[in-house]
């Protein structure tokens, strides 16, 4: 179930997308709208929904659109940008940030709607125990694009790193499969190994004693957002067992 190791090396780093590409629908004195297009390595294309407010020299513009590469399940991304017309109208200067999807952006927004009962950190993985991972009412299966099996939820960790906190799903689980994700003492190296897909997760291997937060959400969200439920649990907080250990809540 680690075939998804070799699909995500493949992505491509943002520093190889070019060839950004506005075409204005309308505007006025005050607004603009219209689509973004872009291409990046190994033949992602970007498109999106253009929107942006003018005042004088001064550019706003919030691009909503969603990301494609052959084997992999369309991203989405939500990009803003305060800009400046530069060169007499002919150019556009425009820092940009925004969020794209090493999973779910939204997730913080998920219906708390499980609750984890128990978790249990061991040589040989994780287990998470929670409300709905079994009987009538369990989150239900998927099947990503490109697997032959169901996956039924996954686990995320939250890592404060320089003061921010930091999370994105990392471990899949199928119903039924007890424990995953490998030793506690290797989770980074394991879970958020790429850093051009998870960041600054990729380095921070949490410390013994270090505050975490886990969750778990339905479905499969590492590295891609396939659900047939939005819901998740609450975020739980405990000191990292770097040794192993069993928690209750």
């Amino acid at each position: 179930m680690w075939t998804s190791r070799d699909i995500v090396s493949s992505l491509p780093s943002p520093n190889s997308c070019g060839n950004f590409q506005y075409q204005i629908a309308s505007q006025t004195a005050s607004s603009i709208t219209g689509t973004f297009t872009a291409t990046c390595g190994n033949g992602m294309v970007l498109s999106a929904m253009a929107s942006g407010q003018v005042n004088g020299n001064n550019v706003t513009i919030t691009l909503d659109g969603s990301g494609s590469m052959q084997g992999l399940p369309m991203c989405t991304f939500k990009i803003t940008g305060n800009g400046t017309i530069e060169d007499n109208g002919n150019t556009l200067n425009l820092p940009y940030s925004g969020t794209t999807c090493g999973s779910a952006a939204d997730v913080a927004n998920w219906p708390i709607a499980a609750q984890i009962t128990g978790m249990d950190f061991t040589g040989n993985g994780l287990r998470i125990d929670f409300t709905k991972k079994d009987g009538g009412n369990r989150w239900p299966d998927v099947v990503p694009p490109g697997w032959d099996g169901p996956l039924q939820y996954t686990v995320w960790m939250v890592v404060n790193i320089g003061g921010r906190w930091y999370t994105s799903g990392g471990v899949e689980y199928w119903y039924g499969l007890q424990y995953s994700g490998g030793p506690v003492s290797q989770f980074a190296y394991n879970w958020y190994y790429n850093p051009q897909v998870w960041g600054p997760l990729a380095n921070h291997q949490p410390a013994n004693g270090e505050q975490v937060g886990f969750f778990v959400t339905a479905g499969d969200e590492r590295v891609k957002d396939v659900t047939r439920v939005r819901e998740r649990s609450q975020v739980v907080v405990l000191p990292f067992p770097s040794g192993g250990g069993y928690f209750s809540f």
